[in-house]
C-alpha cells in the first residue's frame, strides 16, 4: 500500500488519481476532510505521532505532500509548526518502519523567495540541487528542515529520501493566470 499524506490538496489529488490509474492501492489521508476520493482516506493529523506511526505501519511506500501551502497560507508560527512536525513524523516513521524510500513534497521556497524579488539573488545560474537553500520566511524554512529530516534519515537508516521542490502548484482556475510576470529580471 501506498500512503499518500496532503491527499485532499492539489498536489495531493493528483498524486493519488494517477497512483490509482497506474493499478496502486493507495491510502490518502489528511487533516481535511475528503468526500470525494478514488482510494480510501483517513482524515488525521499528521502532528499527531501516534497516528502517523500507525498509518506507516501499514505502507510500504510513503508520498509526503501534506504541508500548509505556502507562506500566506497562515500564520507564520503554525506554518513552521504543523510542516516541520509532520515532515519529521512521517519520515521518522518510514525509517521506523524499515521503509525503503519516502517521497517529499519539498518547495522551490527551501531556495529562496521572498515579497520583495531583489532580496534573492542567487549564488549561481542554473540553479541545482547543490545550490545553498537560502530561505526568507518559515515556509521556505519548514521545507529546508523536511529536506534536512530527509537527510538525517538517509545517513542513519535504510531508508532512503527524495526531496521534489515543487513551485506554484495550480488547480486549473489559478493556471489561468500562468505565466506570471517577472517583477525583476
Amino acid at each position: 500500500m501506498i500512503l499518500v499524506t496532503g491527499a485532499a490538496g492539489r498536489l495531493g489529488q493528483r498524486v493519488v488519481q494517477r497512483l490509482v490509474d497506474r493499478g496502486d492501492n493507495v491510502v490518502g489521508t489528511d487533516a481535511r476532510a475528503l468526500d470525494d476520493t478514488p482510494s480510501r482516506f483517513v482524515q488525521t493529523d499528521l502532528c499527531d505521532t501516534v497516528r502517523v506511526t500507525d498509518l506507516v505501519a501499514q505502507a510500504d511506500a510513503v508520498i509526503h505532500t501534506g504541508a500548509i501551502p505556502g507562506p500566506r497560507q497562515s500564520e507564520p508560527y503554525e506554518i513552521y509548526r504543523k510542516n516541520g512536525q509532520s515532515t519529521f513524523n512521517i519520515i521518522m516513521a518510514a525509517s521506523e518502519r524499515g521503509l525503503r524510500r519516502v517521497v517529499f513534497s519539498s518547495s522551490a521556497f527551501a531556495v529562496g523567495w521572498a515579497p520583495d524579488a531583489s532580496w534573492f539573488v542567487p549564488k549561481y545560474l542554473p540553479l541545482d540541487e547543490d545550490h545553498p537553500l537560502m530561505p526568507f520566511e518559515p515556509y521556505g524554512m519548514s521545507k529546508q528542515i523536511g529536506e534536512c529530516f530527509g537527510e538525517m534519515i538517509a545517513r542513519s537508516s535504510e531508508t532512503s529520501v527524495v526531496s521534489l521542490r515543487f513551485t506554484n502548484v495550480q488547480n486549473a482556475d489559478g493556471q489561468a493566470g500562468f505565466p506570471l510576470p517577472a517583477t525583476q529580471p
